[in-house]
Order: structure tokens, then C-alpha cells, then sequence
């Protein structure tokens, strides 16, 4: 059982028959638990994502100084 989560319930998630066995086969070469697996994806996506997301307002605050410069000549 996962430290921290004795008490919460299952869900059930369906996906294909193909994508369960190789999440199952990643699983054991982690040696984490499918939830556990789960949220560290999860966790990973997640912080790639507001990567992704602060490095394209840099590009749009770029973008906006160079119209300012344009503007304000």
C-alpha cells in the first residue's frame, strides 16, 4: 500500500489493452506502484507544461517590447 494513501478508494480508468500492459511492465521496472506512477507522471507533465507555458510569455513579453519600440519611436 502507498505511505499516505491507506485510506482512499480506488477508481477505475479504462484504456486500451495495449497501453495498460506496457504502463504495467513500466511500472515494475520503476518499481512503483501504478498510482504512484501515475502521479509522478502526472507531476512530470505538469511541470513541463508551465515550462512550456512560462517560456511563451517570455516570447510574448519579447514580442510586445519590440511593438512598444516600434510604437514609441
Amino acid at each position: 500500500m502507498d505511505k499516505g494513501y491507506e485510506k482512499e478508494k480506488f477508481e477505475t480508468i479504462k484504456i486500451k489493452t495495449s497501453v495498460a500492459k506496457r504502463f504495467r511492465n513500466y511500472c515494475r521496472t520503476i518499481s512503483k506502484s501504478k498510482s504512484m506512477t501515475t502521479k509522478s507522471i502526472l507531476i512530470i507533465l505538469e511541470k513541463v507544461i508551465m515550462f512550456n507555458m512560462s517560456k511563451s510569455l517570455k516570447i510574448v513579453q519579447i514580442k510586445l517590447k519590440e511593438v512598444d519600440q516600434y510604437w514609441y519611436k
